[in-house]
């Protein structure tokens, strides 16, 4: 059986493939045809939030259902139980429980540092050897 067909979440304008970030521009680039898409700074300022305010919430377990999305069909369904088959192919389905206490972001920053740039940060971190014993 055959995956289901997904449109990208970002397109390409030129060739209509995915998208990707380049880090250190502020643009998408098509891994394909490698038209170049800006993005668009907020409209709004982004706000820092403090963490240490979020970790003094107290913590609820959300009582949604668990959503199901089949590898096998590609069924989307939910359910309050963990686990379960899928109710058109019979493939074992599992719920992801490990987002329970996730910050949902209001704005993602790029990467002001290339591959590059972060390897030679790197590289000169670890000659400064701070983390050595003296002597």
């Amino acid at each position: 059986m055959s995956s289901p067909t997904q449109t990208p979440a970002h397109p390409c304008q030129g060739c209509g493939a995915s998208v990707e970030y380049t880090p250190g521009t502020l643009a998408l680039r098509c891994p394909y045809c490698g038209f170049e898409q800006r993005i668009a700074p907020p409209a709004r300022p982004v706000r820092e939030f403090s963490y240490d305010a979020f970790l003094a919430k107290p913590r609820v377990r959300a009582l949604a259902p668990n959503r199901f999305t089949c590898p096998g069909c590609g069924a989307r369904t939910e359910s309050d139980a963990l686990s379960r088959a899928c109710q058109f192919c019979g493939t074992p389905l599992v719920a992801d429980t490990a987002g329970g206490d996730q910050i949902a972001p209001e704005a993602v920053l790029p990467f002001a540092l290339d591959r590059n740039g972060a390897r030679q940060a790197l590289r000169t971190w670890v000659r400064s050897r701070w983390f050595a014993p003296a002597g």
